[in-house]
């Protein structure tokens, strides 16, 4: 990490008042997909913001583990907003090379939700997960780097394939498993429905 981006981000933990926005999404992670991660974490990104993980309740299966994620450090809403659909888009390609399923689970119609740090929530989780197969944080990081160094735009339907190619083994049926499978992977027709 280069020295500038460490005194950003000494600026960001110390002096919330000056970057306020942060953005968050929740990962609902594949049943049997285990990383590393013992309570809240940030994650050591190449970029001049925070990535913490902090493990959500697990709503419906306990074996099934839910992570929070917040992108924060940013001086305007709309930074943070395309923060944290670039984060989605890292976290779901980071899936796809690793080989494990990940859901978003919506707050909004967006990826990610966009808050004011200063700004009390007065709500708290906490949970407990136990997951079997260990990856390596590196399964992460690698890949979410690739997408934070890109400062091209975004397309939309990109984020919409490789979400739904990420998500597509945490379907509940196998025919809904098998179709947004074909679908990404062209044999259903992607771009006709675009």
């Amino acid at each position: 990490m280069s020295k500038k981006q460490t005194e950003e981000k000494i600026v960001i933990c110390d002096s919330p008042s000056r970057r306020p926005y942060g953005a968050k999404l929740t990962l609902l992670l594949e049943e049997g997909t285990k990383f590393p991660i013992e309570g809240d974490c940030e994650l050591l990104v190449s970029s001049n913001h925070l990535i913490r993980i902090t493990p959500g309740a697990a709503d419906e299966n306990p074996n099934q583990q839910t992570w929070n994620i917040y992108v924060e450090g940013f001086a305007t809403a709309c930074e943070a907003e395309r923060a944290g659909l670039r984060a989605a888009l890292g976290f779901f390609w980071s899936a796809i090379q690793g080989r494990y399923s990940i859901r978003l689970k919506y707050h909004t119609p967006l990826p990610c939700m966009v808050y004011d740090r200063n700004k009390a929530t007065g709500i708290r989780l906490s949970s407990s997960a136990t997951l079997t197969v260990v990856t390596g944080i590196d399964n992460i990081i690698n890949p979410l780097n690739q997408v934070l160094k890109n400062e091209g735009s975004l397309d939309p339907r990109l984020l919409i394939a490789i979400e739904l190619f990420a998500s597509a083994r945490l379907e509940t049926t196998e025919r809904a498993k098998i179709c947004w499978s074909r679908l990404i992977l062209g044999t259903g027709g992607y771009s006709r429905y675009y």
